[in-house]
Parts: C-alpha cells; structure tokens; sequence
C-alpha cells in the first residue's frame, strides 16, 4: 500500500487521501516521523478535504500510537476530552428527590 501511495504521490503530489493513507500507512508501521511529515503537509493544504481528513485523523485508530504526541496534536488540533456521568435536570435524584 505505501508503494502505492507513493506512486500516486509521486503523480499527484497534492491528493490529500493519497497523502492521508501513507500517513496512516507509516503511522501503522511504527514511522511516527513519517507519518508526522505527511499530516504536516496536509495541515499546509488549504482545502476542505485536508481539514477534514486532520479533523478524521483525532480518532482514526491508525494514529493510536500519536495520540500523546505534542506534534500530532498540534497538527490535528486534537485536544483530549474527559467525559463523566452528571445528573441531569429532569433526573429525580438531582431534584432532591429519592
């Protein structure tokens, strides 16, 4: 798949999924510096299509390995989010009621 990519890459150097997919690729293969390089490209690229593959990229599994790295998240804007249960308003225990 990197072969192909690269090829692709090599004819179209400004096709965000081709660029999007060796990114994935090389984050797959444990090449973080690669992978890095790829989405640092697509975060230069001023179209719809590469914010939204940046955006995709915070929570694909492919970039588990990057999730706690400063440059990932600075590329993606990925910010880590802490969700926890809260009582809500029409709850009968948040009203004081049993």
């Amino acid at each position: 798949a990197v072969q192909a990519y690269e090829a692709g890459l090599a004819t179209w150097a400004g096709h965000v999924f081709s660029r999007y997919n060796l990114a994935c690729a090389r984050a797959l293969q444990g090449d973080s510096k690669q992978a890095l390089r790829h989405l640092a490209v697509l975060s230069v690229t001023l179209t719809d299509t590469a914010r939204t593959r940046l955006r995709a990229a915070r929570t694909d599994p492919d970039f588990q390995t990057l999730f706690g790295d400063v440059m990932f998240r600075a590329l993606t804007r990925f910010a880590p989010v802490e969700v926890s249960w809260s009582p809500s308003v029409g709850d009968d225990a948040s009203a004081g009621r049993p």
